[in-house]
């Protein structure tokens, strides 16, 4: 597999997925099939803005929630580029993002994970996490996408080609 195949160069060429088998034959597995004995419920807070930095994020009251877990947000998660295509691996979208960002890009952005013993704690300490923001201007209309100076994918990782494994 080529470097190509994620930079958007995988025209006229074939690609063979992971999942295409399963899916041919009408077997796909869904995280719903699978049985869990000890299961835990993760609720993601999301942003509520289109484009802003995450300037403080304070998950401590909700860390101190009886029943929680963990929480996971840019300051503590591994920052691997990945891509949002929803496709079955090898994906030749770009991969543009991180599980978890500074800057959020778009409104509904996973900002933080919850994880707990229930969904109703999970909920609980979404609502506990405060989140300061330095709210960008945001490009909503695609005909002014073309001539202006807002850039989305400012970070240095975002033009950095990616390894394949």
């Amino acid at each position: 597999m080529s470097n190509d195949q994620f930079s958007g160069k995988v025209v006229n060429q074939r690609v063979v997925k992971v999942d295409s088998l399963a899916l041919a034959c009408g077997k796909p597995s869904y995280v719903e099939d699978i049985y869990f004995k000890e299961l835990v419920y993760v609720k993601m807070l999301r942003s509520p803005y289109a484009h802003a930095i995450i300037k403080k994020i304070d998950i401590s009251k909700a860390k101190e929630l009886p029943g929680v877990l963990d929480i996971l947000t840019y300051e503590n998660t591994p920052q691997i580029p990945i891509t949002t295509a929803g496709q079955g691996y090898p994906e030749p979208s770009p991969y543009d993002t991180m599980i978890f960002n500074k800057k959020v890009k778009f409104v509904g952005e996973r900002v933080a994970a919850v994880a707990a013993i229930n969904e109703i704690i999970a909920k609980k300490a979404c609502d506990l996490i405060e989140v300061e923001y330095e709210v960008l201007e945001p490009i909503l209309d695609h005909r002014k996408a073309l001539d202006n100076k807002i850039i989305i994918h400012d970070e240095e990782w975002a033009s950095i080609p990616i390894p394949v494994h």
